[in-house]
């Protein structure tokens, strides 16, 4: 029975800064109101956190406001780093299988706290809701649906069976490189702050060679990817701005004005913009995500062997509801299957956002709520090739027919 993987778009492994950088304020380090327990600053939390809602404790989302003043400092040469692993809800970072996962990933995107577990007293919502009840934020305001989504099909007996939500599935795929998303980050000065770089996105089909199947049985927290820095990464001429260059042009999804603060990336993707990994493995299909009004923030550092990584990476974002049915589309799962229904019936159950951060509270919630979990590694772009076409309700993986689909961002 084919697997097939719900994802968009991975830290782990937290690379140490110069001591001479204090990341955190002291504030972050402080036990919550309360409670004795302290916050950590991860998947989500770092110096753009603090005072929320009421007296809740706020993930909130790095903005503009905390861009670092200019510096003088020479840019490195580009850095590329490929995703050698994604967290999408379903799993803690020590890779326990946890249905409540998700409440510890993401940012408070709506600047509200809707009777999140760290501050249940809190119940304002920042859209109106179509049906009944409210929809909980995750731990400190997470706004992060999707991933509790996720859970829910992944737990339904049919479309779980059939479309299997996979964490490790899907980043077996990444570690034997049958699939990727490179991040070139250039005009970068190689500290822990400087105020303006660029940040591009490229799909990629594979590495350039085939690795031998390994197993990837194991500690998904200790466990290494096979594929080495310098092995080269094919490159979607579809995600580039000219598709008909013979070099490397600028990705279509990319942002020309990002920045470093204190060791970490933070970046904005376009209003809209495609996040696919654009490839197959064995029978796990990835799934394509339109992202609206998209952030990213990672932790930059140089690891012992003089490369880059990037750790306690996290994507976030706002997913429509008629884009993941579009998404459901793209990996087969189509209106006349009875499936679908149940699936459509799933999103809108879980609309927890306005699409436009700017709604008013009356504005109908009509989107999921994203946060996901990554890191990556230095990575080497290789040859320009034609990558595999979005279609809708493509034959099933291992039928005959294709699984692969691509897109465009913008």
């Amino acid at each position: 029975m084919p697997r097939r993987l719900l994802l968009g778009f991975a830290g782990v492994v937290l690379l140490a800064l110069p001591t001479t950088c204090k990341v955190y304020p002291d504030s972050l380090l402080d036990p919550l109101p309360g409670s004795t327990s302290t916050i950590e600053p991860a998947t989500g939390i770092g110096f753009w956190s603090g005072q929320g809602d009421g007296s809740c404790f706020s993930a909130r989302q790095p903005t503009d406001d905390f861009r670092p003043p200019p510096s003088d400092a020479p840019d490195l040469d580009p850095i590329f780093l490929g995703v050698d692993q994604l967290w999408l809800g379903g799993q803690r970072i020590d890779g326990t299988v946890d249905k409540n996962a998700w409440q510890d990933f993401g940012f408070d995107l709506d600047n509200t706290c809707t009777a999140s577990p760290t501050c249940e007293e809190h119940t304002a919502t920042s859209c109106k809701r179509t049906q009944a009840g409210l929809v909980p934020d995750g731990n400190h305001c997470r706004d992060n649906n999707f991933g509790k989504l996720q859970n829910i099909v992944s737990g339904s007996a049919d479309i779980g069976g059939r479309y299997g939500l996979n964490d490790g599935s899907f980043n077996c795929g990444l570690c034997y490189g049958k699939y990727n998303l490179l991040i070139r980050i250039s005009g970068y000065n190689g500290t822990p702050n400087d105020d303006k770089v660029r940040v591009d996105l490229y799909r990629s089909p594979g590495l350039e060679i085939d690795l031998p199947l390994k197993n990837c049985d194991g500690d998904p927290a200790t466990r290494l990817c096979w594929w080495i820095s310098n092995t080269p990464w094919t490159i979607d001429r579809k995600s580039t701005t000219n598709s008909q260059a013979n070099s490397l042009s600028e990705a279509q999804i990319a942002d020309a004005s990002a920045f470093v603060r204190d060791g970490y990336l933070i970046a904005r993707f376009p209003k809209k913009a495609l996040i696919w990994f654009p490839g197959t493995y064995l029978n796990t299909t990835t799934f394509p995500l339109l992202l609206t009004h998209g952030l990213v923030s990672a932790r930059l550092a140089r690891a012992s062997d003089g490369t880059f990584r990037l750790s306690d990476g996290v994507i976030g974002g706002r997913v429509t509801n008629d884009d993941v049915l579009q998404s459901f589309r793209w990996v087969g799962l189509c209106e006349g299957d009875p499936l679908f229904p149940i699936a459509k019936s799933s999103v809108q159950a879980n609309l927890d956002i306005a699409t436009e951060p700017d709604s008013p509270p009356d504005a109908p919630c009509d989107a999921l709520s994203l946060g996901i979990v990554f890191s990556a590694r230095q990575a080497i772009p290789g040859k320009l090739v034609d990558g595999p076409d979005l279609v809708e309700c493509p034959p099933p993986v291992g039928s005959g027919g294709s699984a692969g689909v691509a897109g465009q961002g913008g």
